[in-house]
Order: structure tokens, then sequence, then C-alpha cells
């Protein structure tokens, strides 16, 4: 048994005034009256309904001692759980794929994510330990085991989309060492990879819930600039684009430097057959070259790859 607000027993301190309010009696003020008769008829019928008065008022009594109580017991948030196995942990995962949009929509599988862990911790009792995780390629505890839920959703709410690839696995032997004390602590995943190299079946306590669907995507894979080793005034661009999706589609490439085009490639993507191209100019200048593929594919993150170009000096020697 445990109590989310101690503090709260001084409420019933209050059952005090509720006593004395109770045993004050009124006196009756002396007057002095012309004749006893009527007054004796009242008297009598008082008499009468002493037993029942007696009893109405005590009954009041318990009446309120007892809203008191549950009063107190409401702001005390009672709860009656086990202490040998009471934490639990959330992980969500943010990696790049997470950005991508639910179709119809939009809203990303990592606003869905949040949204499905938010009604898990309405879910949990008031005294259970919840810790939070991210899962990419550096897992981070958000926070700790605390049992304050509204900490747990504005970290919630704080967590950040990123552009790394995902850590599950990482993530999951980390969880697993902060319950090391309550291996059997659930802990619950929330993501749109699958686990390949850890067998679930050996790990009861993990729950997986699978964010998003398979969707079509165009994706720059491979994007680079170089200067020719045998003329250092020319360069090259060397870019990789696919198709994952199930139809041939027919797009465009722009590639510019800082902010200028330097050429747009069109593009006839079959699935999943990858299409390089190289481009080749000459210039002495280098900088930031960005290549953005036009689509309107639900994941936009990987339609754009930028990669810097060293500027290229000329030395004149005697």
């Amino acid at each position: 048994m445990t109590f989310a607000n101690p503090l709260a027993w001084g409420l019933l301190l209050l059952a005090i005034p509720v006593v004395l309010f109770f045993l004050l009696k009124v006196r009756f003020r002396k007057e002095i009256v012309t004749t006893t008769i009527f007054w004796q008829q009242v008297l009598e019928e008082r008499r009468i309904r002493t037993l029942y008065r007696r009893f109405r008022y005590i009954l009041s009594l318990l009446i309120a001692l007892l809203f008191l109580f549950f009063l107190t017991a409401a702001v005390l948030d009672l709860a009656f759980t086990k202490t040998e196995n009471n934490r639990c942990i959330i992980i969500i995962d943010n990696s790049a794929s997470m950005n991508a949009l639910v179709p119809g929509g939009t809203t990303s599988r990592l606003d869905v994510a949040k949204r499905q862990a938010r009604q898990r911790l309405d879910k949990l009792a008031s005294s259970q330990q919840v810790a939070l995780l991210t899962a990419n390629i550096n897992p981070k505890i958000i926070a700790g085991f605390t049992e304050n839920t509204n900490i747990l959703r504005r970290k919630l709410s704080a967590i950040p989309a990123t552009d790394f690839p995902d850590g599950l696995t990482t993530t999951l032997q980390l969880a697993e060492q902060l319950i090391a004390n309550q291996p059997d602590s659930p802990i619950y995943i929330y993501t749109d990879h699958v686990l390949t190299d850890v067998d679930l079946s050996t790990k009861p306590n993990v729950h997986i819930i699978h964010v998003g669907s398979s969707i079509d995507n165009l994706a720059i894979t491979r994007f680079q600039p170089r200067r020719l080793p045998e003329r250092v005034t020319d360069y090259e661009i060397f870019v990789k684009v696919v198709n994952f999706g199930g139809e041939t589609v027919q797009t465009r490439l722009e590639i510019d430097r800082e902010g200028e085009i330097v050429d747009v490639l069109p593009l006839t993507l079959e699935p999943n057959m990858p299409v390089t191209r190289i481009i080749r100019n000459t210039s002495y200048e280098g900088g930031l070259f960005q290549a953005k593929l036009i689509s309107t594919g639900a994941f936009p993150t990987d339609d754009v790859a930028v990669a810097f170009l060293s500027q290229q000096f000329v030395q004149r020697i005697l």
C-alpha cells in the first residue's frame, strides 16, 4: 500500500472542528411568559422526539466524518501495488525513419509513438516507477525512474526528431541494465523497426509496439563531390538514387552549390534498381553542395543530401 501524497493526512485534522461543532449545544434564553400551558405541550413533544433527534445528529456526524475520510483517501491517492516489481521502461524510437508521415495525414510516426506512450502512462498505477529512454544510435535516458507522470509527459513531449540511424539493440541492453534488480519489469518499445538480432521469445517482458506501415519511398543513398587528381580545377559529383517503392517513378534531381543551380537531372527510377550519375564541371570555387530529389513521398529526410567541396587556390611561383 502506497500513498502518492502523504502530506494529505493533515486533512484528517478537520475532524476536530467537525466533532466540536457537533458537541456544541445552543443554550435557550430565559424569557418571562404569562402562561406555561402551551409551552408544556411543546416540551412534551420534544421529549418524545429526543431519541430520534439524537440518532439523527449522530448519523449526520458519521456521514460528515465518512465524507472527510473519502476526501482524504482521494487526495492521498491510495494504491495497493506489489512493491517487489513496480518498475516499467518506455523506449521511444526517434531515429530518422520515425520522421516518415502517416499515410493520409501530416502526423509523423514519432508523433503517433508519443501519443500511444502517453496513453500507456495513463493506464499505469500511480505508484509505478517509469523510466523514459530514446532509441537511436546514441541511446539516452530522458527521465529516470519516477512516479511523477507530469514530469514523464513533459519529457515525452520534448523528445526531438533526429536523422540518426536506430540503435534499438543497444537501447534494449541499457534498459535491461536499469531493471537488473527487477528483471521481470515490463519494457515497452515504440518503433517502426523489426528487432532481427534479438530473440524476443526469451524476453517475455519486452513488448514491441509497431508504429506506421510500409510506404513507397525515393531516396538519395550516395552523394559525394571530389576534385579530379589529373586536373585540380575540375571536380565531379557522384550521386546514387534508389526507388524503394513498387512502381516505376519519373522524377528529377536538382544539384546546387551555395544556392546556385549546378545541374538538373531527369530520372526514371524502377523499383529497387539503383541509378547512379556522375556530373563533371570546372571551377576553382568550392562550397556546400546540395542535392534535392523532387518527391512527394511521406519521408522527406532522405530526399536531400549535402556535401562540402574545398576551394582550389592558384599558387603563382617563379
